[in-house]
């Protein structure tokens, strides 16, 4: 988590206090990543907990955000954060899980008209065909 922080800093110029995570903030951090793995599935999902951001509005009209709290609200934050400027810039939609069964990775699909299903395809689309189909 250390070092997701320090990259999550390093790309939005901000400094970022080491977040101290307990099992509880572990628990509510990985129902998150179940949630948002769900939702990339095309199942609707819904957060019953929010995370905390504070909002900036600077003398020439700029808005701008920061994560803001504790422990697994501060992590939250950034997290749906940048869900939320995904959908605004259109990159959440090219986010995917691999539909090979076994494999379930999430991958950017980069294809032109945004159809890729596996992440490998010369791995996991040939493990889903049957011989009749190679």
């Amino acid at each position: 988590m250390r070092t997701a922080i320090r990259a999550w800093a390093r790309a939005n110029s901000r400094h970022c206090p080491l977040q101290p995570l307990t099992d509880h903030d572990a628990q509510r951090l990985r129902k998150l990543r179940d949630t948002l793995l769900t939702s990339l599935t095309g199942v609707p999902a819904e957060l019953q907990t929010v995370g905390a951001a504070t909002f900036t509005l600077a003398e020439t009209g700029e808005m701008s955000w920061a994560p803001s709290g504790a422990g697994w609200r501060w992590i939250y934050g950034a997290i749906l954060g940048e869900v939320l400027l995904s959908q605004r810039t259109g990159t959440w939609r090219r986010l995917k899980r691999c539909q090979h069964e076994a494999c379930r990775a999430v991958f950017y699909d980069s294809s032109w008209n945004n159809s890729a299903v596996w992440h490998n395809p010369g791995m996991c689309g040939t493990a889903t065909q049957t011989p009749e189909q190679r």
